[in-house]
């Protein structure tokens, strides 16, 4: 079976991705690594986002002031709001515009996955707070998840 054209581009921006990673992968430095394993992954997700998306790495802030923990790329709505402060794609992201959070890991444990269900979960409950008068009803647009891992 013949494969679209689509899917033969799809393939070949992987498989880029999968080199550039495999690349990094002896790096004695795990901040640097971890950063450009970071920095490629954003790097995919850009191709198959429409401009009126952004990509950042930083914290989310709701209205009340509170924030999340780093995290490693967040995905917003332009539209919506721009972030609070930016600067090299590194910023404070207003909890209404947050899309998408993605935590990048050079590897994946059962300790890992657990730890980045958790911080899911208290970024649900510290910033989109659903017993928040303001944030009852977002429990319906909240961010998706999403870990991904080498």
């Amino acid at each position: 079976m013949k494969r679209s054209l689509i899917k033969q581009h799809t393939s070949a921006i992987i498989k880029g991705f999968i080199t550039e990673a495999k690349a990094v992968k002896n790096l004695d430095n795990k901040t640097q690594k971890g950063r450009l394993i970071e920095l490629f992954t954003s790097k995919i997700l850009a191709k198959f986002l429409t401009n009126q998306f952004g990509m950042g790495t930083g914290v989310i802030v709701n209205l009340h002031g509170d924030q999340s923990k780093q995290i490693d790329i967040i995905i917003y709505d332009n539209r919506i709001l721009p972030p609070f402060i930016e600067e090299e794609k590194v910023g404070v992201y207003p909890a209404e515009c947050v899309l998408g959070v993605v935590e990048v890991r050079s590897w994946i444990s059962k300790e890992i996955i657990k730890e980045y269900a958790e911080r899911a979960r208290r970024l649900r409950l510290d910033v989109y707070n659903p017993n928040s008068d303001y944030y009852r009803d977002y429990d319906k647009m909240r961010p998706f998840y999403s870990l991904v891992g080498f």
